[in-house]
């Protein structure tokens, strides 16, 4: 059997997932072969799902939620369901410390850099201005990629930058060559965040994380989900889902990304099927059969 796993662009972390992922499902059933396809990201993982090109993709839960519901871009229900969630990646931004910023709110009127125009990254900005009341226009956004972000923060011509995930090599690279400091939520910014965004979790950025970072940050933090089609084979999907429950540990070993999945997992037993599929995007039967028989769902 060939199963073809779309992450994103080789040598992001949703790509070293797939291979990890990859890896593990083919030793625990050497008659089955995994292919990892590069692709650009949640929305074309999305809509090859949609269409039968792949079998599973990668993506943040905010966009299965917008291919449901349909919003832009998507301007028709994609046939779209989840097989479990894979991460939990904290939303944040780092500034200069020689910036003057030290809350959230400090960011009005600075020079932000949240990402490529059109991108996961400024969707969530514009989610998280939403609820608390602010818009793009309270702040001066420069539409630039990681990298180019990295190097702006570092020539002062950008303030501030938003990240996401943790461990990820572009912020460890940045902060071993530049000082910058996380910036934190107000308490009540976070709550009202986590209480009016389903598909965000609390998340934290752990003291030591990287250079620099010498306190416990708490943020929210988007849901990351692997993914397939409505369409796809009940035996494949249930065969996936049960690699992530049952080798969850020798995944967290072999990428750190997979480290979450523990609470995640623990979390369904109390919270239901919603932790597993933000947002209202409905668990493949392949899935909700495993996750029901290692007992996570009743």
């Amino acid at each position: 059997m060939l199963i073809t796993i779309a992450p994103s662009e080789i040598d992001t972390t949703f790509y070293t997932q797939g291979q990890a992922l990859a890896a593990v499902i083919m030793e625990r059933d050497p008659g089955c072969e995994v292919e990892v396809l590069a692709s650009n990201g949640s929305v074309e993982n999305v809509r090859n799902l949609d269409s039968g090109e792949i079998d599973f993709g990668f993506m943040a839960s905010n966009w299965a939620v917008s291919a449901r519901a349909p919003r832009a871009p998507f301007d028709r229900v994609m046939e779209l369901a989840l097989v479990a969630p894979v991460n939990t990646g904290p939303l944040f931004f780092v500034a200069r410390n020689d910036a003057g910023i030290t809350t959230f709110s400090d960011l009005k009127g600075r020079v932000l850099a949240p990402g490529r125009r059109g991108s996961g990254m400024v969707q969530h900005l514009a989610a998280i201005f939403n609820v608390l009341g602010w818009s793009m226009d309270d702040v001066e956004i420069r539409y630039l990629n990681i990298a180019e972000g990295i190097e702006a923060l570092h020539n002062g011509t950008i303030d501030a930058q938003f990240q996401v995930p943790i461990p990820n090599r572009h912020i460890i690279g940045l902060t071993e060559s530049l000082d910058v400091r996380v910036v934190p939520f107000a308490e009540d910014q976070l709550e009202a965040i986590l209480d009016q965004v389903p598909f965000y979790r609390r998340c934290t950025i752990a003291k030591g994380a990287f250079r620099g970072h010498d306190a416990d940050v708490v943020t929210p933090g988007v849901v990351n989900v692997l993914a397939t089609g409505t369409h796809a084979d009940e035996a494949c999907v249930h065969r996936v889902a049960s690699t992530l429950i049952e080798a969850q540990g020798i995944l967290a070993r072999r990428n750190p990304l997979f480290v979450t999945l523990a609470e995640l997992f623990d979390d369904a037993r109390s919270q239901g099927a919603a932790v597993l599929a933000p947002g209202g995007v409905p668990l493949h039967p392949g899935a909700v059969r495993a996750f029901t028989e290692a007992g996570y769902l009743g």
